[in-house]
């Protein structure tokens, strides 16, 4: 494809694009935050699925775009799909727009929804582009959950075609990269969804608790995050109830904190078994805030409903309680699971999800309570990271 070049401006210009709301993806922030670092101007092409994001421009560093088009509170599959092409389409032209301006760029693709876009372009413009593909998920998988076999199978076969335009390939843990290693030639690098340590506060369990309003002499179970139903938080407050019924109330508390699809189901059970002197609910609150909480509790809930990508899934969570120094509570036969028995980090993990496993562990943790350990945990930090991730972006710089 021929088409009329501007200047010469910079050979630093990446096209991050994302089917979400940039300000509330804390990967991608992040990435985009170590690029701008290092010189790299960022272009961000996302789609606002709730229409509530306002373009932006920060110092012609950091130029986010958004799509606001089939935006929903609710996630609607039809709506979903029709605007995951239209995204696609929409970020080809953009690409094309920053070509002309800026001659070469590198195109970060984020999942699949938007690596179409980001095929096109390597496709047309082979010399000027580079792409990155940041593979979060297992994509057959989520598609097949989503949508069905057929369409699993579908989106099988387009990621193993559409990935050949990847230089290099990024993901979120072992086993989806042990994955993508059968479908690509292109090197697979794994960089975990550590925090930044910007985001994880510098005190001790006791003073964040006196921050928040906590009680400092009980135990604290925290699940912090998005509340759907494969979090299982029905069966933690459901062992909340089994706890009461033992008269613990005095010397547990569980502090639920976050909204989503199943947020008003949770509450309402919680009000109708009248637990509110076990249970504290509080609605979603900013990153920063959402993290003290961790930071407060002795034990971090990061328990998911067994699933193909739930057992190999590395969530936010798990990480900002990691650097926190919060034990955890995950499910066994999970990677979540194996990774923290490979590192010896303090953990509870069950067997069964279930309310009667969930009281019984809790109930040991009364028992043998001693010491938390809150030393904060700087290898697990997104600055730990850092240094790897630019190098790669460094290298694919040096190949335009």
């Amino acid at each position: 494809m021929k088409l009329e070049i501007e200047p010469y401006k910079t050979s630093k210009i990446v096209l991050m694009l994302l089917a979400n709301n940039f300000y509330i993806d804390p990967r991608v922030r992040q990435e985009a935050e170590s690029l701008i670092k290092a010189g790299f101007t960022v272009h961000v092409f996302c789609w606002d699925r709730e229409g509530e994001a306002e373009d932006t421009n920060i110092d012609n560093k950091l130029i986010v775009r958004t799509m606001k088009i089939l935006t929903s509170k609710e996630f609607n599959k039809l709506k979903y799909a029709v605007a995951a092409i239209l995204l696609q389409i929409l970020g080809f032209f953009y690409g094309i727009k920053l070509i002309r301006k800026y001659r070469k760029i590198i195109v970060h693709a984020n999942d699949f929804n938007t690596l179409l876009a980001a095929y096109l372009l390597k496709m047309f413009f082979r010399k000027r582009v580079r792409v990155v593909y940041d593979c979060h998920e297992l994509t057959p998988n989520v598609y097949k959950d989503w949508y069905g076999t057929l369409v699993g199978k579908v989106a099988e076969k387009l990621e193993k075609l559409l990935i050949k335009c990847a230089d290099v390939v990024l993901t979120v843990s072992e086993p989806v990269a042990s994955y993508l290693r059968t479908i690509t030639n292109a090197p697979v690098y794994v960089f975990y969804n550590y925090p930044s340590e910007k985001y994880i506060p510098m005190i001790d369990k006791m003073e964040a608790r006196e921050i928040l309003g906590l009680p400092k002499d009980k135990l604290i179970i925290a699940f912090v995050g998005h509340i759907r139903p494969d979090t299982a938080v029905k069966e933690l407050v459901e062992a909340t109830e089994i706890l009461k019924k033992k008269n613990l109330q005095n010397k547990v508390r569980f502090v639920i904190v976050g909204g989503g699809p199943s947020k008003d189901e949770i509450w309402n059970f919680v009000k109708e078994k009248n637990l509110e002197d076990i249970v504290s609910l509080v609605p979603m609150v900013p990153r920063e805030k959402a993290i003290l909480y961790l930071c407060a509790a002795d034990i971090s809930y990061v328990v998911f409903i067994e699933g193909i990508n739930t057992r190999i899934g590395m969530p936010w969570k798990l990480f900002e309680s990691l650097a926190c120094g919060t034990k955890v509570i995950v499910s066994n036969k999970t990677y979540m699971a194996n990774f923290l028995k490979s590192i010896d980090y303090p953990s509870i993990i069950i067997n069964k999800i279930s309310p009667k496993e969930i009281a019984e562990a809790l109930e040991k943790e009364l028992e043998n309570r001693g010491n938390r350990d809150s030393k904060k945990r700087a290898k697990f930090l997104w600055e730990s990271q850092e240094g790897e991730f630019l190098k790669i972006y460094e290298n694919l710089g040096g190949l335009l």
